[in-house]
């Protein structure tokens, strides 16, 4: 788009490129198409393009100016010519040459303008041979299309900023986004008043929002109007105003371009409600805006798309949302004497403005008779940055709590942003011999739980509204970790699932394993495992659990016999003792009772156990093509935990139900281990396995992928095709 009534305008641009020495133009014949967007001549269409000239491109003037002349009449156009006979020297390679030229204020909006050349049409020769050159290509090259247009503008508001809720005091908030453009425009746009209506709804007035201001980008734009400085209407609620932008230095608007001029102002304290809405929504064009054509100093013809913006609700203050992070670790294990242990994640949301927290209680709830003589000391980081950290005071109980005060490093929530709260813990070292039962010491498997209980646990302040967030817009819901057990150490049990074939002939076969890898905490005893073993036209006889080479324990069920298609099914217990199941009922003593060396695990080490047994699938029940054997092997663990402390061992570990079926399994003590914290020489005589409180079964134990094992797991699954 191109003005008129300016002079050199670009016209058109062509590239020329000189090859093997540089070219002497000598004539260079121009030519305008010129056509009218009614379809008439311009009769006078020599006259009303004028001064053509050449540019190079340091734009330094090579041809010209000249006047061109009407050559020929067609349709609706007019083809004019031009031909400069000054000297243009083209040096080798490409270099582009640009057409400019003055138009008068005979051009009507739509009007076009093409210029074209004539490559043979030129004379032209070498510079140092002084031969002729014939230029090519041959056919004519025209440039874009110039259109003529007045000066011209768009007004409109975004959508931007959404409808929203702003608390009172916010400073410098974004009313409204004014978008000019000038994208049909002929010519750049000069602007020099911008003006926006202010309507408030029967809750507010225009005198509650101050220092507006209007900026383009970054930059704030000279003004010169306020609202504040309007009639005494203007505190009445349900009245509108108009606050008007002066501009000393114009705003200049590139054609075929745009800009977007942010409206901004300060909400007083006193704007606790009601609805602002800033805009453009008079009729008349000249209220809202001064622009005129940057050359030619025209008034632009303005296109106003007429919009109250969008509102802006006041509140007295935002809110906060305490509830817990996804992120907070699962119920478990954490081990004594250890540093920087995660505890909790909770995650804190802000609404309307930033948010500073500023105080937090934090409550120990008590698992297991335990509480917060299960912590040395509590951290409080926002996501890696360390923010506080506090020594509780209390010990065991019920919601005693330990106050976090930061109220001069206040964690910041951003506006409709979340931060994640990580709570973490150093734990004390666990010693039965100096702090066992009931003396108010830690014990092993007692526990904590962290929780922010409720809105009075947290003080927080609104940084825009500078006001304490009251109870109504603080809530705490579920904010609290999960339950974290003490111990002196834990395994962690990885399961290796198998399958295979039947052998030709009775044959002892791997049916499963898994690999126990105690914590670096400490060293952990197994003293049982426990497996549903599930038979189809098979049969399971001497099943033995092994470590390696070394044959630690046979199962309390030696034989399985191979029932019929529908399955039968049982439960083997290893019991891991140099003497097996007589542990169950004799003393914990010196000599051949205790867990052997292959039953310990020491810290960080691992060690792998075997579950080996011989199977055969019974050649009656095997004949025919659509019958085949099957061992189902699945490792158990246990579903709850057992009592408020290290439980006993029992004779009976599971009772078994009906065949066939899960009904009748007692998942409690499916698998058992210790952690050393009752007697670290596992070996007291004034008492027996059944009733020594030295075990822990399998819930919260996890697998290698942090599942816990809890019911039991896939199962290893060894066939036989019929034979």
């Amino acid at each position: 788009n191109i003005p008129e009534d300016v002079d050199q305008v670009v016209l058109g641009k062509f590239e020329f490129e000189a090859k093997g020495e540089p070219v002497e133009i000598t004539s260079l014949p121009i030519g305008f198409i010129v056509a009218t967007s009614g379809g008439d001549l311009l009769a006078d269409a020599a006259a009303d393009i004028t001064n053509v000239t050449l540019y190079d491109e340091d734009n330094k003037i090579v041809a010209g100016p000249l006047d061109p002349t009407v050559k020929q009449y067609y349709g609706g156009s007019t083809l004019l010519a031009a031909t400069t006979t000054d000297t243009v020297t083209v040096p080798t390679g490409v270099h582009k040459y640009t057409v400019k030229a003055d138009l008068d204020a005979d051009f009507g909006t739509d009007d076009t303008i093409v210029v074209h050349i004539k490559p043979n049409q030129l004379t032209a020769k070498g510079e140092t041979t002084g031969l002729a050159t014939t230029p090519t290509p041959a056919t004519e090259q025209s440039s874009a299309t110039m259109t003529v247009k007045g000066a011209a503008l768009s007004m409109s508001v975004s959508s931007q900023p959404i409808a929203q809720t702003v608390v009172a005091g916010t400073e410098n908030h974004t009313f409204a986004n004014v978008v000019l453009g000038a994208q049909s425009s002929g010519e750049d746009i000069k602007v020099t008043k911008v003006a926006v209506a202010v309507k408030c709804n029967g809750s507010c007035n225009p005198a509650e929002v101050s220092n507006w201001s209007i900026f383009d980008g970054a930059t704030e734009l000279s003004t010169t109007n306020d609202p504040d400085s309007q009639t005494s209407t203007k505190v009445t609620d349900g009245n509108d105003a108009t606050s008007t932008f002066l501009f000393t230095t114009p705003l200049v608007i590139a054609k075929g371009t745009s800009k977007t001029l942010t409206v901004k102002g300060t909400i007083s304290t006193a704007a606790t409600n009601g609805t602002m809405n800033v805009g453009m929504s008079d009729v008349t064009t000249a209220n809202h805006i001064t622009a005129k054509g940057n050359n030619t100093a025209l008034d632009a013809t303005v296109t106003l798309s007429r919009s109250d913006g969008q509102g802006q609700t006041f509140i007295s203050g935002g809110t906060l949302d305490i509830t817990q992070d996804s992120s907070t670790p699962d119920a478990g294990y954490i081990p004594a004497n250890s540093s920087g242990l995660i505890a909790a994640v909770i995650k804190a949301q802000a609404r309307y403005e930033e948010v500073k927290i500023e105080s937090l209680y934090v409550t120990g709830v008590a698992i297991n008779s335990g509480g917060w003589d299960q912590v040395d000391k509590l951290y409080l980081y926002k996501g890696s940055a360390l923010v506080a950290s506090v020594i509780p005071t209390s010990t065991d109980g019920t919601n005693l709590t330990a106050l976090i005060d930061i109220t001069n490093t206040p964690i910041v929530v951003p506006k409709d942003g979340t931060v994640a709260l990580t709570f973490k813990i150093d734990t004390p070292a666990l010693n039965y011999e100096l702090n066992g039962d009931g003396s108010g010491l830690p014990s092993s498997l007692q526990g904590i739980q962290l929780s922010i209980n409720s809105n009075t646990d947290v003080t927080a302040k609104g940084v825009s509204s500078g006001s304490t967030i009251s109870s109504s817009s603080l809530s705490v819901s579920s904010a609290n970790g999960n339950n974290m057990y003490l111990v002196k150490s834990f395994p962690i049990i990885t399961l290796t699932e198998t399958s295979g074939t039947f052998p030709a002939a009775t044959n002892i076969k791997d049916l499963h394993s898994f690999k126990v890898t105690a914590d670096s905490a400490g060293d952990i005893g197994l003293f049982q495992v426990s497996y549903e073993v599930t038979t189809a036209t098979a049969t399971v006889t001497d099943p033995f659990l092994y470590e390696g080479s070394t044959k630690l324990a046979t199962a309390s069920t030696t034989v399985i016999t191979h029932g019929d298609l529908s399955g039968n099914k049982s439960n083997m217990k290893f019991v891991l003792t140099t003497d097996g199941l007589e542990l169950l009922n004799g003393p914990i003593a010196n000599g051949s009772n205790a867990l052997p060396a292959e039953s310990v695990i020491q810290a960080g080490q691992s060690r792998t156990y075997t579950f080996k047994a011989t199977i055969e699938c019974k050649p009656s029940n095997c004949l025919g093509s659509a019958n085949t054997g099957t061992v189902i092997v699945k490792f158990l663990g246990d579903n709850a935990q057992v009592g408020t402390a290290p439980v006993t061992a029992r004779a009976s570990t599971m009772t078994m139900g009906t065949v066939g079926t899960n009904s009748g399994f007692l998942y409690e003590r499916s698998m058992l281990w210790t952690d050393w914290w009752r007697t670290p020489t596992f070996q007291r005589s004034s008492t027996t396995a059944s009733n020594t409180e030295q075990w822990i079964n399998a819930y919260l134990v996890t697998d290698q992928l942090g599942n816990n094992l809890q019911n039991t797991s896939s199962g290893s699954i060894w066939s036989k095709s019929a034979q």
